[in-house]
């Protein structure tokens, strides 16, 4: 009688110790990788907020740089608005080396003249500094008072240096105003992150002074 007898295979699989270390490197791969992802979001989300403010921001200046701009008659004297005599003359001397909160000026961006001024409001308590805008027709009816800066940004400086020559109209030497703007303050990001500021720029009237 013949016997026959059958080679044993070894069966293989993972031992007990080579799972564990495997579902530990996982979970640390994993981990770290969400973090890192964690991190891009947060980061997209910072830099969403931060482009959204400084839009806000460069609106909000260039809206009132484009009023000068296009403007004439810049007043240096607080109580003179609303302006009512639309001539294009200078009305005052304005010391270029005095620094101011305000501007008064005749502002022609919309077609039809209209006397604006802009002021700085200081920071109080809680509530942010901000830039304060006046419009009112050539009649003198004034429109409501309107915040040009939105909450989110705190205003605390902006100082006008007017350059406003006392030259008679029609004068072919006289020199053309123009407005010195210096404005500071900070952007809050979100309610941990604020970001500061120092703007300045230089204005020159494009209505001639003829």
């Amino acid at each position: 009688m013949k016997t026959s007898f059958k080679k044993a295979t070894a069966q293989k699989g993972f031992t007990l110790i080579e799972m564990l270390v495997s579902v530990g490197l996982f979970a640390v791969v994993m981990t770290i990788s969400l973090g890192v992802i964690m991190s891009v979001i947060d980061g997209n989300k910072k830099s969403q907020a931060i482009n959204s403010v400084s839009n806000n921001l460069s609106f909000a200046i260039e809206s009132m740089v484009r009023d000068i701009k296009t403007g004439y008659e810049y007043r240096c004297a607080y109580s003179e608005f609303p302006i009512t005599d639309l001539v294009k003359s200078i009305p005052s001397n304005c010391s270029p080396s005095t620094a101011l909160n305000y501007i008064n000026l005749i502002s022609t961006i919309s077609g039809a003249e209209r006397s604006v001024h802009y002021e700085f409001v200081a920071p109080s308590g809680n509530a942010p500094g901000y830039i304060l805008k006046k419009s009112c027709t050539a009649a003198g009816s004034c429109g409501a008072d309107s915040k040009v800066t939105s909450p989110e940004i705190n205003i605390t400086d902006m100082r006008f240096y007017i350059k406003s020559p006392n030259t008679s109209q029609g004068d072919p030497n006289a020199e053309q105003p123009g407005v010195f703007l210096l404005i500071r303050g900070t952007a809050k990001v979100n309610p941990t992150t604020v970001s500061t500021f120092n703007l300045q720029t230089f204005i020159s009237q494009r209505v001639l002074n003829i």
